[in-house]
């Protein structure tokens, strides 16, 4: 969340109680231009699989959850993971897994980490790396990171990306 509050010049508010929760408000400036064609573009993605099979690894639940839905609605079968260790164990139970999307920064195994695993034992597999943080691309690219996207995820570029590396 930081990330993208930082990227779109926003900001956080806290709001916290004891005994009775946290609440994070995400502030993001309006916007006075019309419909963006990128936005135009994701009504119309043209780059659709044939159900590939695609293990997202994310340990935010709700982004976890709307990026399979992107992947099915374009296609493809979404396999989730919530750290590196569980993306690890369903590699090792899954010989279908023909695509891997993971989040750089995770508890435990992050991406970083997951990627070297990938690149040792499954060197095979196509991985992208993708952040809402700032990173240097250049990271994703000595870990031989496939692609490299930032968050939020556009649909047209999630489409074009997994097109781009399956056969």
């Amino acid at each position: 969340m930081y990330g993208i509050e930082r990227q779109h010049d926003g900001y956080i508010d806290l709001q916290s109680s004891v005994g009775v929760g946290t609440t994070f408000i995400l502030y993001l400036p309006m916007s006075d231009e019309e419909i963006h064609e990128q936005r135009l573009s994701d009504a119309r993605v043209t780059s659709r699989g044939n159900g590939e099979t695609i293990l997202i690894v994310e340990d935010d639940t709700v982004v976890l959850k709307a990026i399979c839905a992107m992947a099915e609605g374009i296609g493809y079968q979404a396999i989730e993971a919530r750290d590196g260790g569980e993306a690890i164990d369903l590699l090792s139970r899954t010989p279908t897994i023909q695509l891997i999307l993971t989040d750089v920064v995770m508890p435990g195994i992050n991406g970083i980490e997951l990627a070297q695993i990938v690149n040792r034992d499954y060197p095979d597999i196509p991985l992208i790396m993708m952040t809402g943080h700032t990173l240097d691309e250049q990271e994703a690219i000595e870990q031989n990171a496939a692609a490299f996207l930032n968050k939020p995820l556009s649909l047209a570029e999630l489409a074009a990306t997994f097109k781009s590396l399956l056969p």
